[in-house]
């Protein structure tokens, strides 16, 4: 009995650590199916962030606070090519002196509509459906979501194309991105936390913390400290659930008072959170 039971423990064991050293691969270098369509659903937040505004040797300080939340139903149409229909689009940035300051909205000119997308030269460029015309809040808007589109794409590239097993930690190759992005500045050290089963599917966890930023404008610098996780899909290979905090820092520029010479300085908590489902 005791050589039975003894059978069955180390049975048991060398299945969990062959299971623990398995290898998976979190990221293929290629284009959904056709037809593929996800959910995706982003909340950032700035709060209680600290706002200097100042020429020279004067200045005047307030409080910053950004929200912006998306829900976006995409679909691939082919390599290269997408249609998205947003069903919510909301930008709000509040710069507070004392009591002034008024919220400031940049974007959500998309809410409602649908759009589609292609890639030229390496970049997304989307366009409004039926309509050839775009006002100039809405190109803006369009523009952003190409952005935005690019740095999901550009995610896959911190998993990058190796077998990991749980416990690695490595530092992405992020090359391909500083030569289209010059002047990028990123450091980021990611860990396969695990790897479970869900709903029929693989699940793995990863960790990621580090920096990146760079110019955005002449003389303008953003730069942001991030910590989180992400759990990404292993069967349709999509970031299922994405979590990150931080530290958002921006020096440079400001609106129009900008051409007064003045400069701003930006420190803001960073919260993001993104959820995909696929439809």
């Amino acid at each position: 009995m005791k050589f039975i039971f003894a059978l069955i423990v180390a049975v048991v064991f060398l299945s969990n650590a062959a299971a623990f050293s398995q290898s998976v691969i979190l990221w293929k270098n290629e284009s959904p199916p056709a037809g593929f369509t996800t959910r995706e659903e982003l909340t950032l937040n700035l709060d209680e962030g600290k706002f200097k505004l100042g020429i020279g040797d004067k200045g005047v300080v307030g409080t910053a606070r950004a929200f912006v939340h998306d829900i976006v139903t995409r679909t691939q149409l082919g390599v290269g090519e997408q249609e998205a229909e947003v069903g919510e689009s909301v930008r709000n940035i509040v710069f507070s002196f004392g009591k002034k300051g008024e919220p400031k909205d940049t974007a959500g000119h998309l809410a409602g509509k649908k759009i589609t997308g292609g890639k030229i030269d390496g970049h997304w460029k989307f366009g409004l459906v039926g309509k050839k015309k775009t006002e100039a809040a809405e190109a803006t808007a369009l523009r952003q979501f190409a952005g935005y589109t690019e740095f999901v794409e550009a995610l896959g590239l911190i998993y990058g194309e190796e077998a990991r097993k749980v416990g690695d930690v490595w530092k992405p190759d992020l090359s391909a991105v500083k030569k289209v992005y010059v002047g990028l500045d990123v450091d980021l050290l990611c860990k396969l936390e695990d790897v479970s089963e869900k709903d029929g599917d693989r699940i793995a966890r990863i960790s990621v913390k580090g920096h990146l930023g760079g110019e955005v404008a002449a003389g303008s610098n953003v730069r942001v400290e991030i910590s989180g996780t992400i759990s990404r899909s292993l069967r349709d290979m999509i970031d299922t659930d994405l979590e990150m905090s931080g530290t958002f820092n921006y020096t440079g520029a400001f609106g129009k008072s900008s051409a007064l010479g003045a400069q701003a300085e930006i420190s803001a908590p960073l919260k993001v959170r993104r959820t995909v489902v696929k439809k």
